[in-house]
């Protein structure tokens, strides 16, 4: 069998798409580690998946499970289906539910204090209070502490990329409507020294890198 588990604290059927390209990406890896040749005539044997979610949101209502098929074609016969199910608390006390209490006070924490090492550190203290995950922290604080810091950085630069990207392309969209209103390339510098506060050289670059 085939499990592939991930957490959410958004709620969002995408995570139907996601999880079958993890699906597809770890099955290419099974038949390349086992030597599987997908070419040959005779029927190859795969794990049977089973592919979950664990949301942590705030979110009521959610499905017990999400369907491809259902979330994104009306529920037709298509020709790729992938069915998730979706787990929101388990049993009373188990590592699920604890899992589930950890990411909530985490995500209040990080409310109160940011992305930063005291919303981790009372995190942690409130969970070992409350017998969340208790040992484990117990044990592992500072791993747990040092991991959560490395996947904030990890964030920040994913945050400061995506800004990036979508400055760029605005960047880009106005140079190509001061083109077509008929200004001129000194007054689109302008524009974009004055909308994205933008050096003149740097400005300048980017004028003339967009304009056609």
């Amino acid at each position: 069998m085939l499990v592939l588990v991930e957490a959410q604290s958004t709620w969002s059927v995408n995570i139907l798409i996601r999880t079958l390209m993890y699906l597809m990406e770890t099955l290419n890896q099974f038949f390349t580690e086992n030597g599987v040749d997908l070419y040959r005539s005779v029927k190859v044997e795969i794990p049977e998946p089973e592919l979950y979610v664990i949301y942590t949101g705030d979110k009521k209502s959610v499905p017990k499970q999400i369907s491809l098929k259902d979330e994104f074609f009306d529920g037709k016969d298509v020709a790729v289906d992938a069915m998730v199910k979706v787990i929101t608390s388990g049993e009373s006390g188990d590592i699920i539910t604890q899992y589930i209490v950890f990411t909530q006070v985490l995500n209040e924490q990080v409310k109160i204090h940011g992305r930063t090492r005291k919303a981790i550190e009372e995190t942690i203290k409130i969970c070992k209070d409350r017998n969340v995950l208790k040992d484990y922290l117990e044990s592992r604080s500072k791993e747990v502490i040092d991991i959560m810091i490395a996947l904030y950085d990890e964030q920040e630069v994913l945050d400061r990329y995506v800004a990036s990207r979508e400055k760029e392309s605005e960047i880009k969209a106005t140079v190509s409507a001061y083109q077509r209103l008929g200004k001129s390339i000194t007054e689109t510098i302008d524009d974009i020294i004055s909308q994205f506060g933008l050096s003149a050289a740097s400005a300048e670059k980017k004028a003339k890198q967009y304009w056609a």
